[in-house]
């Protein structure tokens, strides 16, 4: 594989991940408008700047609210099956 092609494996792989993310960022706009949540949002967004958080560090609190819940989510099920 000559080293052009290898770049545009990687520029495709990263086209690729960009359109994914844009879209999940699209659908997450979506329900919040459609569920009626903007207001909400716009205060939460108010919030975060008064706390002196960038939008770039969402990304990094996403991982940990999505880390957090997923632990709950387990928890029940680890103390069901430890009583049995």
């Amino acid at each position: 594989m000559t080293q052009l092609e290898e770049l545009q494996n990687r520029l495709d792989a990263t086209r690729m991940s960009f359109e994914i993310e844009k879209n999940a960022k699209n659908e997450a706009y979506l329900f919040i408008l459609q569920s009626g949540n903007f207001e909400r949002y716009s205060e939460w967004t108010k919030k975060r700047r008064q706390q002196g958080k960038q939008a770039s560090e969402a990304h990094g609190d996403c991982i940990i609210e999505f880390a957090m819940l997923a632990q709950q989510a387990t928890e029940p099920i680890i103390k069901s099956n430890k009583s049995e």
